[in-house]
Formats: C-alpha cells, sequence, structure tokens
C-alpha cells in the first residue's frame, strides 16, 4: 500500500483544489454531472454562507507519494444541533 499524507486546507489555493478534486477525479465518467465550482466556493466562505454562523467546518486533501490529489475530507460540526436535541 502506498503512503498517503493528509493536509489541512488553510488558504485559497488550497480550497480550490479541494473544491476541483470530484471535477478531476469523474472526469471521464459519462453519468458524473460537473459541479459548479464557484457555488462550492460560495458554500465553504463563512461570509457567503449564513450555516457558519451556528457551524464551523474544516478541510483536509490527502495527497498520494507522487504528490497527486487522492481524496479529500470535510469536518461540520454545527453547535445548535445538541440544543436543538433536548
Amino acid at each position: 500500500m502506498k503512503p498517503v499524507s493528509v493536509v489541512k486546507v488553510d488558504n485559497l489555493k488550497a480550497l480550490r483544489r479541494f473544491v476541483h478534486f470530484p471535477n478531476q477525479l469523474y472526469k471521464n465518467n459519462i453519468y458524473y454531472v460537473p459541479q459548479i465550482e464557484s457555488m462550492d466556493l460560495d458554500t465553504m466562505n463563512p461570509a457567503k454562507n449564513r450555516a457558519f454562523e451556528v457551524c464551523e467546518g474544516a478541510y483536509w486533501l490527502a495527497y498520494d507519494a507522487e504528490g497527486h490529489i487522492c481524496g479529500r475530507i470535510a469536518g461540520i460540526i454545527n453547535h445548535e444541533y445538541p440544543l436543538r436535541c433536548l
């Protein structure tokens, strides 16, 4: 098994790579509908997405041994959710 490194997305260039990855991964799949990357960037932008008033998110990219992106991870915490469950 080849080693994989996971790196936190901490700048706009890395966030653009994060958003672009699915379109690159599935580019030859005739059933895949490409995402509109600008809309995904807006979704992940706290200034444009009101969900970030009660949520926080973090994103990571996985790189293979050759330095190519081979996966992505998103973590989102909704701080309001536990209050609504009580």
